[in-house]
């Protein structure tokens, strides 16, 4: 076999065991890993109207490795979702704001809670039915039920 050709199996090999990206649906040590286009369709079909802009959704949710969107529905229904691939990165989101002491002031961040790989945050304390439709609407993968 010529250097070349063993060069390209080599870096074949190399690539193999990087892996893949971050589409799995496999539930982790952290529970079922969410996805935010299932989320957005169930959010949608509720009644919630979405945002993604960085301005709308903020910098920390935005530049979350999984997305963040922005849902609002009347008044007092704001929620802004940070999506990561797994539980550690939705650690790691909230890690950033409590090591920030600004972000921790700020009226968003106000009540957040992590369900497995999202973190989930209200400026206000939602009603209940109100946080029980966006839990319900965490959705593993395209097709599943709220």
């Amino acid at each position: 076999m010529g250097r070349r050709a063993l060069i390209c199996l080599a870096l074949l090999a190399f690539l193999a065991g990087c892996g893949g990206g971050g589409e799995s649906t496999q539930a982790t040590a952290n529970g079922p890993v969410f996805r935010r286009g299932p989320t957005e369709a169930c959010l949608r079909a509720r009644g919630f109207k979405l945002s993604h802009t960085v301005k709308r959704v903020g910098f920390i949710a935005f530049t979350s490795v999984g997305g963040g969107v922005r849902a609002t529905k009347g008044t007092g229904s704001d929620v802004i979702l940070a999506f990561g691939h797994d539980g550690a990165d939705a650690q790691q989101t909230l890690a950033a704001i409590r090591n920030n002491r600004k972000l921790q002031r700020s009226a968003i961040f106000r009540y957040r809670r992590r369900v497995s790989n999202v973190v989930l945050f209200w400026a206000y304390r939602p009603p209940k039915k109100t946080a029980t439709i966006v839990d319900r609407c965490l959705l593993p993968k395209q097709g599943a039920k709220a």
